[in-house]
């Protein structure tokens, strides 16, 4: 754990900046809302430089209500290959995701996968830099045109695409495992 996210108290307008985050097998885990032993508070922002060369994050799902990332949030998480971005996401700082999937440790590029569920497509200004294997963008599908035409985003047009979908019959429910996670990792929770 560690502190990165930045919260505002909605009341007052005071920012806070000392609150933790999880990273689960390789995985970031930034909560929705962070608790300064009195009140619950959302978070509504990840910081510049917040988890800058992180290198043994592979994946990160930013929560529902965080609407900004700051700059170089990201920057330099060579083994960063999944990024999970929320529907109220609007601005994502200057080389927020720079040097990306680059695989310091294994020498080889790691095609990078960005899902976002915003409609209106985050505004920035450099985001990709240097990202050697930016493989996917996807986004909802109503809004693939918004994308491809967006200052930006116009820059990898050939990448982006709908999200995927998963359907199932929930009557099947009771056939689902987990066969991803290591006996440890169940064991210890």
């Amino acid at each position: 754990s560690g502190n990165a996210t930045l919260i505002q108290d909605p009341n007052s307008g005071d920012a806070y900046s000392s609150y933790s985050y999880t990273v689960v097998h390789d995985a970031l885990v930034i909560p929705a809302t962070v608790n300064d032993g009195v009140n619950n508070y959302p978070v509504k922002s990840i910081g510049d430089r917040a988890f800058i060369q992180c290198g043994d994050i592979t994946s990160v799902m930013i929560p529902e209500g965080v609407e900004t990332i700051g700059a170089n949030a990201f920057d330099g998480c060579q083994m960063l290959s999944n990024v999970i971005l929320p529907s109220t996401i609007t601005s994502l700082g200057s080389q927020a995701f720079a040097y990306i999937g680059n695989g310091a440790y294994t020498h080889n590029d790691i095609q990078t996968t960005f899902a976002i569920y915003a409609a209106t497509p985050p505004s920035y200004n450099i985001l990709f830099d240097g990202c050697a294997a930016l493989a996917h963008i996807y986004v909802p599908a109503a809004d693939i045109e918004s994308y491809k035409a967006a200052n930006g985003w116009s820059n990898h047009t050939s990448i982006i695409e709908a999200l995927p979908t998963i359907e199932w019959n929930q009557s099947d429910l009771s056939n689902v495992s987990v066969s991803a996670m290591s006996d440890d990792y169940l064991n210890d929770n």
